[in-house]
């Protein structure tokens, strides 16, 4: 690698923020939203490496434990139990990993090839070094000089899932546990034009402010209308944009996704940008798209 992608590699596995295995869901979620991640690689009491977990993860279990919950007074008791449990009951055990010398390249052909959204980087001790992240990608992508010659509707979601203003955290919480989604756009007329953004990251603050905060109780967290929760200032860019120019707005502006608008109203996110793009334009595209340049001259005034 040139020193620039190893210096920017280094960046990117400095400082990774791990969990015990036995330490309760409830402060991996702490961990998740004041450190702003959506991926904690889990490890044992030697610090090595033994599972991952998600918000997804998070997700999946809040949304059982409340359809299991018949009474609605029961629900906010039934999830507190549900969330002191360990880590490792919901941790996807056994995750895929890379070693921590090896190259960026070799990262992204594993997390494309894998369909992963974060990859554990180990020593030969198995303890954790680094993450790599599809949001580190997509920053690469957006730090990349010219366009790359793929629209945001070609590997966009048209049609994503979407709920009304109306509709309560619960309702988010449902569609992101079974569709497995991370967001969900807010509609105030069937999906034809979007008003907001609701994600895993705004469930669990919360229910971080729920619980640890005692800002409001469980019960009446699950309650709130997505218009009160939503973000209304959400990323948006045009659907016949280049993805560079998507990349570099999610870069600049922090999300993960960005609802695209004009004539092809839909959805586009980082697993769309780094995934997507891989599976329509190959492996080498991809790795193009992706590698660190030093030339910045061509790079849109976007």
């Amino acid at each position: 690698m040139s020193g620039k992608t190893a210096d920017i590699w280094w960046i990117f596995t400095r400082q990774t923020v791990t969990v015990a295995r036995d330490q309760p869901v409830l402060n991996a979620i702490k961990l998740m939203v004041r450190r702003g991640f959506r991926h904690l690689p889990v490890t044992d009491a030697e610090w090595k490496l033994v599972g991952m977990l998600s918000a997804q993860d998070v997700m999946h279990l809040i949304h059982s434990t409340i359809a299991s919950t018949k009474k609605d007074a029961d629900k906010g008791t039934a999830l507190l139990k549900a969330l002191s449990k360990q880590v490792e009951g919901i941790m996807t055990k056994d995750p895929a990993y890379g070693e921590h010398t090896q190259s960026l390249l070799d990262s992204i052909t594993m997390m494309t090839e894998k369909g992963l959204s974060a990859l554990p980087l180990i020593d030969p001790e198995r303890k954790v070094q680094g993450i790599v992240t599809l949001r580190d990608l997509v920053f690469l992508m957006g730090q990349g000089a010219g366009r790359l010659g793929v629209k945001v509707h070609e590997i966009m979601t048209s049609k994503p899932f979407f709920l009304a203003p109306s509709d309560t955290i619960l309702d988010a919480i449902a569609i992101m546990a079974t569709k497995k989604v991370r967001r969900v756009p807010i509609s105030s007329d069937s999906g034809k034009s979007y008003v907001g953004m609701v994600t895993n990251k705004d469930t669990m603050r919360l229910l971080d402010s729920a619980y640890s905060y005692r800002v409001m109780r469980p019960e009446e967290a699950f309650r709130l209308k997505l218009s009160q929760v939503m973000d209304t200032g959400f990323g948006a860019i045009g659907a016949n944009e280049d993805i560079r120019t998507a990349a570099w707005n999610m870069m600049t502006l922090g999300f993960g996704g960005l609802i695209a608008m004009n004539d092809f109203p839909g959805l586009i996110t980082e697993r769309d940008l780094i995934l997507r793009t891989h599976k329509l334009k190959g492996p080498e595209f991809l790795r193009m798209a992706i590698r660190p340049q030093d030339d910045t001259s061509d790079r849109p005034s976007w």
